[in-house]
């Protein structure tokens, strides 16, 4: 079973190792240029838990938090599926879920192998972060202008518009 502490020293050698580091699969961005403001400003919090995604989802409506990441027990399966239909729901109080499933696929951007960056755990988990939708979506539109996504695959390419489509659904 994945600890805390383990979860919480991933995060920061994930952080610090590959999502702050240029990639040219991002062209030439760091993966997530926000991700180490965030944890240097304790503006985050981390979990590991087994309870419900709505739990985490309500908790964080309520919190000045700018992400939750909750580590999920290696076995968990569904997640991604639970997650996709909160978001229709969660939406509409500018919350956004986002779940990490482990997947025997390669990765999109090949830097992101856990040996490289610095994993403490051979167990692969499933992680959800919850976010503000509006704050993500302007951030992702910064990103679009430099030409961020421009290397991602058609199928995180065809979530990013759907999750863009329903933030303007529920300003509308």
């Amino acid at each position: 079973m994945i600890t805390l502490e383990q979860v919480k020293q991933e995060i920061h050698n994930w952080t610090k190792n590959y999502l702050d580091v240029p990639s040219d699969h991002y062209n030439g961005h760091k993966p997530c240029p926000f991700a180490k403001k965030t944890l240097d400003n304790n503006e985050h919090r981390i979990e590991v838990s087994a309870e419900s995604p709505a739990r985490w989802y309500q908790e964080f409506a309520e919190d000045d938090k700018k992400i939750y990441i909750i580590a999920y027990p290696p076995d968990m399966i569904g997640l991604g599926d639970a997650v996709e239909e909160l978001n229709l729901k969660w939406a509409e109080d500018d919350v956004w879920g986002i779940a990490f499933e482990p997947s025997d696929d390669v990765p999109e951007d090949d830097t992101n192998d856990p040996d490289q960056w610095g994993s403490v755990t051979d167990e692969s988990y499933p992680m959800l972060l919850i976010q503000s939708l509006s704050e993500t979506n302007n951030l992702s539109l910064s990103l679009e202008k430099k030409g961020y996504y421009k290397n991602c695959s058609s199928d995180f390419m065809q979530q990013f518009k759907a999750r863009k489509e329903l933030s303007k659904c529920q300003d509308a």
